[in-house]
């Protein structure tokens, strides 16, 4: 009992290390934290993100609820509990969710997750990224004249991809002529195949100093230590990268790693200096959202410990040491915090904050039904988007019109369309799985 004590008073002393050196690294931040600002003003509530969940596909029969799992989507417990150690709580976000629901939904969040998984990019994907780049979600913070805040996104390994997917520039087409067809906008061929990048870890290489890694000690983990598991086919190569000007204009790329065969991909993607200070030309608003993509898992290390059935062989070959341990938790806080400063401008500027004021319509995820297996621990099974949308019918539908006086009933009309339709968009969304991928 004290040998276990004492190696519990190791690893927690371990992590003030790590804090004290993060605060030392970062000065200027460590300073504003203990402003009266953030003091006076740090909300007592929890922040809430909305992770998008992920579809159930017949190969995944170990997790299937049945129905061929069209029906139902997930979400692995290691999201939510990789969240609740940087300081927040999660809501579901479905997979199959309408244009409306969306909308609602991150109305009620401070952040968006986009997780790994094995699924093609949807059109939930693609609304959710319209409506943070757009002037609705910008926060202003004038009184102080710097830029503002928006909400965050965060994409890991398969989240990173709709990512690029998402911001690259579509060649030789125009986002101007896809009235009909929001997804011909996006450029979903962006992406290489035949990465040789599956179940295993690695440091990351040519890792820039700022932003995600400015400090010394997670520097120092992040390209030292095997902490970064990876599970992936698909990938973008640092130059196909660097020549896409959608890609090359948002992002910086502050790291990249080799798989097994050689093949460079990018590993890691921050906003880009010049996007923080100017305006982005392709959006209405004045600055972009903070978006940062990782192609490893980071919210592994410290929350799944998956074993071949019958035997102690791990899962997955994921770096459980105290480094991997701490340099997960402080990516959770890193995105939180990214949150945090969020809803710390719009208390300040005097906005009302109501943020997560429907607790009985989107419950958190660790309330849902939960499943357990080896290539998740635990997942939780979510039902489909018209659990949610058949309980906002029952309410009042004016929740869901357009409020803006001027506007011509367009909106409020494409709405009536997702709301009447959204089995159709369903059964033609049912995209197949990349088989032989388990991230």
């Amino acid at each position: 009992m004290l040998a276990i004590r004492f190696k519990e008073a190791l690893v927690f002393s371990g992590l003030i290390a790590l804090a004290c050196h993060i605060h030392a690294d970062n000065p200027e931040e460590s300073s504003s934290k203990a402003s009266p600002r953030s003091s006076a003003s740090s909300p007592t509530r929890p922040l809430v993100f909305g992770i998008l969940s992920q579809p159930f596909y017949d190969d995944e029969s170990d997790h299937d609820p049945g129905d061929n799992g069209y029906n139902h989507t997930y979400i692995a417990a290691s999201y939510v509990r990789w969240l609740e150690s940087g300081g927040a709580r999660s809501i579901p976000i479905p997979f199959d969710a309408p244009p409306f629901l969306v909308e609602d939904i991150l109305g009620q969040v401070d952040g968006v997750l986009f997780p790994g998984g094995g699924s093609s990019l949807p059109s939930s994907a693609i609304t959710i990224w319209e409506l943070l780049h757009s002037e609705k979600y910008y926060y202003p913070d004038e009184k102080e004249g710097r830029q503002g805040d928006r909400i965050p996104l965060w994409g890991t390994c398969l989240g990173m991809e709709f990512i690029v997917q998402l911001a690259a520039d579509v060649v030789g087409s125009g986002r101007k002529n896809c009235e009909m067809d929001r997804g011909c906008a996006y450029d979903r061929n962006i992406l290489e195949k035949g990465y040789d990048s599956t179940n295993v870890s690695w440091p990351l290489l040519e890792v820039r100093k700022s932003g995600l890694y400015k400090p010394d000690s997670v520097y120092e983990i992040a390209t030292t230590y095997n902490v970064t598991l990876n599970n992936h086919h698909l990938g973008i190569s640092p130059d196909r990268f660097r020549n896409n000007s959608g890609l090359s204009r948002r992002f910086d790329i502050t790291s990249i790693n080799y798989d097994h065969k050689g093949k460079a991909f990018v590993s890691t993607i921050e906003p880009a200096m010049e996007a923080r200070n100017t305006t982005d030309l392709s959006n209405p608003s004045p600055f972009p959202p903070p978006v940062y993509g990782v192609q490893y898992h980071p919210e592994k290390n410290s929350h799944e410990y998956g074993l071949y059935p019958g035997t102690a062989i791990p899962y997955e070959a994921i770096d459980h040491s105290q480094e991997g341990v701490d340099f997960s938790i402080y990516e959770a806080r890193f995105l939180v915090d990214l949150a945090r400063k969020n809803v710390l401008n719009r208390i300040h500027d005097g906005k009302k904050d109501n943020k997560y004021n429907k607790p009985d319509l989107y419950p958190m995820v660790f309330t849902y039904p939960r499943r357990v297996g080896h290539k998740f621990e635990e997942k939780y099974i979510l039902p489909p988007a018209k659990h949610w949308t058949d309980k906002i019918e029952a309410l009042d539908n004016s929740d869901f019109r357009d409020r803006n006086p001027e506007d011509d009933g367009e909106s409020e009309a494409a709405n009536s369309w997702y709301r009447d339709n959204w089995k159709e968009q369903r059964r033609a969304e049912k995209l197949p799985s990349l088989r032989g991928r388990h991230d």
